[in-house]
């Protein structure tokens, strides 16, 4: 018999609470979607209730840039500011540098994130690369058990993401809070008319580093890379994704636009300081559409890659697994939105020391 969602939803709580690390075991394989997409109402999540993406919307952002690329139309390694002239010209250390579209993409430009204070930043990463050193002892002593026991090496790499993966888990456990919720500008009030707008914001800060020697997480230099493409298409940045998103078929991914009446739109929540569930603060994500402005769906996100789409972003890897083969092709006819040749380039996994060859 069937659990009801609220019996389910328990069932699976209790497991995540409990450390239950397979919640396969727990949950029936008809289930599609769990939880409530309005908790004080008891509406039930459903695989069409449309969701904030978060930084997921970075990915489709991409596309756009791939587009661009594809067409000829962007030069990567252009001064930003060939596109994007409102953007001033940088000064790191007494020396004039240079950020481009690629150090954007790849976080490499030395833009900060929310956290205006570089002391903080710093100290943070060096707290990451503490625990990082901690960890790795014990993923390497691991990994050579495995390997002396006649293991294959694809096992190895299995075993070490699975470790990976534990101590994700222990750190994301519901009540703890993340920093950047933390951040005054996560919760921007502001509606801003255009991306060049939202610049700002932070178009007048230092950078944290010489763009191209670190790597920081930047949702900002997303709201830059916004702007390079809305100038580069010649279009709005939310017009022209609107009609990306119309060619693929991704019907359920929209701007978060307070104002517009949306179905099947979820409600937001956090966790306060207590660890108690409790509705989001308002924000107005217009100041960062690129980097974490859309919403979607389960199935508008899925069905962009599925086999039965007859429009995709890139080549499927059922039919390229390396995507080195990729001609453009895809099965059943599939019309691809970017080409093989451009999936290879700009999202094959590469070596870090060869980043700089793409």
């Amino acid at each position: 018999m069937p659990l009801e969602n609220d019996e389910r939803s328990l069932k699976v709580n209790y497991c995540y609470w409990e450390g239950t690390e397979d919640l396969t075991a727990v949950i029936p394989p008809e289930i599609t979607s769990l939880g409530y997409a309005d908790v004080e109402n008891r509406v039930i999540c459903k695989p069409e209730t449309i969701m904030r993406i978060a930084s997921i919307s970075k990915c489709l952002t991409m596309m756009a840039v791939a587009k661009l690329w594809e067409e000829g139309k962007l030069d990567l390694d252009a001064p930003v500011q060939k596109y994007v002239p409102e953007f001033p010209e940088k000064i790191y250390e007494g020396e004039k540098v240079v950020i481009t579209t690629r150090l954007l993409v790849s976080h490499l430009s030395g833009i900060r994130h929310y956290e205006k204070d570089i002391t903080k930043v710093k100290e943070e990463k060096e707290k990451a690369n503490r625990a990082f050193k901690l960890t790795k002892p014990n993923q390497e002593k691991e990994l050579k058990e495995k390997e002396a026991k006649g293991i294959e090496k694809t096992n190895s790499v299995k075993a070490k993401k699975e470790h990976e993966d534990e101590v994700k888990s222990r750190n994301s456990k519901p009540g703890r809070r993340d920093k950047e919720f933390e951040q005054e500008e996560y919760y921007l009030k502001e509606k801003f008319e255009s991306v060049i707008e939202s610049l700002k914001i932070f178009k007048n800060d230092p950078l944290f580093f010489k763009p191209g020697s670190q790597f920081l997480y930047s949702t900002y230099g997303f709201t830059l890379l916004s702007a390079v493409v809305e100038r580069v298409s010649g279009q709005k940045f939310t017009d022209y994704m609107l009609k990306m998103f119309r060619d693929l078929d991704m019907l359920s991914t929209v701007l978060d636009d307070n104002e517009a009446m949306i179905y099947n739109r979820a409600r937001c929540y956090v966790y306060n300081k207590k660890g108690r569930l409790v509705n989001a603060p308002y924000v107005d994500n217009s100041y960062k559409w690129a980097g974490g402005g859309f919403l979607s769906s389960n199935a508008g996100q899925t069905a962009v890659m599925h086999p039965n789409s007859h429009n995709t972003a890139l080549p499927l890897p059922t039919c390229f697994p390396d995507m080195k083969s990729g001609s453009g092709l895809s099965p059943l006819n599939t019309r691809t939105h970017l080409s093989g040749e451009t999936g290879n380039l700009l999202w094959y996994s590469t070596a870090v020391d060869k980043v700089w060859q793409l």
